[in-house]
C-alpha cells in the first residue's frame, strides 16, 4: 500500500517520468519508420499487464513478447532497460528494496511511466496524420 509520504515522494518524480517517456518516443521516431508499428493500444496492453502482475521478470517477458510480434520493435529494449534499471532505482530511492511497499511503489511507477508513454505515442501519432 502506498501511503501519503510515499505518494508525495513519487509525485516529486513525475516530471522526470514524463520527460523520459517523451525522450523514448521522440528519440526512437527520428528517422525510424519501424516506430509507426507501435500504437497506444500496444502500450495499453503493457499497462494492463503491469497492473495485473507483480513480477518484473514476467512484465519484461511480456514486453519482449510484444516486440517479437512486431510491436514496439525499437522501443522494447530501451523500455525494458528503463524499467529494470531506472525505475527500480527510483523505487529504491523512494523506499528500500526489502520493504513491504517496494513492489507497490515500483509497479505504481511503472504504470505511471507507461501511461505517460502512451500519451506521447498518441501525440506523435496525431502529428503524423
Amino acid at each position: 500500500m502506498i501511503n501519503s509520504v510515499l505518494k508525495e515522494k513519487i509525485d516529486k518524480r513525475i516530471d522526470e517520468l514524463v520527460e523520459e517517456a517523451r525522450k523514448l518516443v521522440e528519440g526512437d521516431r527520428s528517422g525510424d519508420s519501424e516506430i509507426q508499428k507501435t500504437t497506444p493500444s500496444q502500450i495499453q496492453n503493457i499497462i494492463n499487464a503491469a497492473a495485473s502482475l507483480r513480477s518484473l521478470k514476467a512484465l519484461t517477458l511480456f514486453i519482449r513478447y510484444q516486440a517479437a510480434r512486431g510491436y514496439l520493435p525499437n522501443v522494447a529494449p530501451k523500455l525494458v532497460k528503463y524499467i529494470n534499471e531506472d525505475l527500480t532505482k527510483i523505487a529504491e530511492e523512494i523506499t528500500s528494496k526489502g520493504s513491504e511497499e517496494y513492489q507497490d511503489v515500483l509497479f505504481y511507477l511503472i504504470q505511471l511511466f507507461l501511461g505517460y508513454l502512451k500519451r506521447w505515442f498518441k501525440i506523435n501519432e496525431a502529428k503524423d496524420s
